[in-house]
Order: structure tokens, then C-alpha cells, then sequence
């Protein structure tokens, strides 16, 4: 399902302010939603369960990863001239051992103007795979799931995410790269 998988490494700094901005109260989801539990900012968390921590467009999250994303997608041969995309569908979240964080299959197409979804693996266990790709009644579970990567995959891919047993916290920011009219 992936179709490319770089090494993304964030800055101590950027690191610490990812951590001191998204684990916190507000982006706190308790209790055994099916759907997410954990630190999560996700910008349609309303839509999809009732939970809303408010409206957050952080630019400074947007900025840590849009010059990145869009080097890469022109790599791959998506001509980005012709086109304004829009990388601002972007969120973290921080799964925890203790509230069982996990997050049930799911895609993120919501559109024709759906380009592509990608996964950065912030801060996740080296000896636990997570994140896995839901086919048919078969979960497949990538190689490329650790610390300092970021996949690209299909928008309508179903994944989904298990809790973490083997460590503590799994830190991760994810998006969806959005064609504009």
C-alpha cells in the first residue's frame, strides 16, 4: 500500500514543541472510543465522533512539514505547477500504552481532489508495528513504520492502528495532501 517511504528526521526543538503543544488537556480523548483515544488533533475529530477540542490550524506544524512534503511529491513526478495543493489537513497524535490509544480502520478519501494521505513516525516502538493496511479481512502491516520515517500511501487505503504494548507513547503526525480549485 505505501507507495514511497523517506527518512524525516524533526529537530530537538520541534520535537519538545510537538510534544508540549499536542499532549496536553485539550487534545485529550478518554475513554474506549472505537474510533481514537489518546492525544489527538485531528481537524475533523468532531465530524466523525462528537469530540471537538476546538478549531486548531497550527501554522507552525504546517511549516515544519510543507516544504518537506511538497519536495518529495514532485520527486515522484506530481506536478505541482499546474495545480495548488493544500497541506493543511494535518494532525498529530500520541498513542498511549495506559488508555489502550488505538484507532479502528479507516481511510481519509473525501473527494476527487484527494491527492494522496502520509504518516510520519515521530517517536514509535522499534519492536512493535502498528500501523497496519486493511485488506479485505487481512491486516498487512508495512516494514517501514519507524522512528524518523514518513510513507506516502493511497487516500482511500483502509488502515488502522493498534495500541502500543511495548512502549509507553507512540508520536506520530499525519495528513492528507489536498488538490485546491
Amino acid at each position: 500500500m505505501i507507495f514511497q517511504s523517506y527518512d524525516f528526521k524533526l529537530s530537538d526543538e520541534d520535537y519538545r514543541y510537538l510534544i508540549d503543544t499536542y499532549k496536553t488537556d485539550r487534545f485529550l480523548r478518554p475513554g474506549e472510543n472505537p474510533y481514537y483515544s489518546g492525544y489527538h488533533a485531528h481537524p475533523n475529530s468532531q465530524i466523525r465522533s462528537g469530540w471537538n477540542p476546538g478549531k486548531h490550524i497550527d501554522r507552525r506544524l504546517i511549516n515544519m512539514y510543507t516544504p518537506f512534503l511538497s519536495e518529495k511529491l514532485r520527486e515522484q513526478g506530481l506536478d505541482s505547477k499546474n495545480m495548488i495543493l493544500s497541506y493543511s489537513h494535518i494532525w498529530a497524535q500520541i498513542y498511549m500504552r495506559e488508555m489502550k490509544s488505538r484507532n479502528e480502520p479507516h481511510n481519509h478519501y473525501t473527494s476527487m481532489d484527494s491527492v494522496c494521505s502520509w504518516i510520519h513516525f515521530v517517536d514509535v516502538p522499534d519492536d512493535q508495528d502498528c500501523l497496519y493496511f486493511q485488506i479485505g479481512k487481512q491486516r498487512v502491516f508495512p516494514e517501514n513504520q519507524r522512528s524518523g520515517k514518513i510513507i506516502f500511501f493511497p487516500c482511500w487505503a483502509m488502515h488502522g492502528v493498534d495500541a502500543p504494548t511495548t512502549r509507553s507513547e507512540r508520536v506520530v503526525v499525519a495528513g492528507n495532501v489536498i488538490r485546491k480549485k
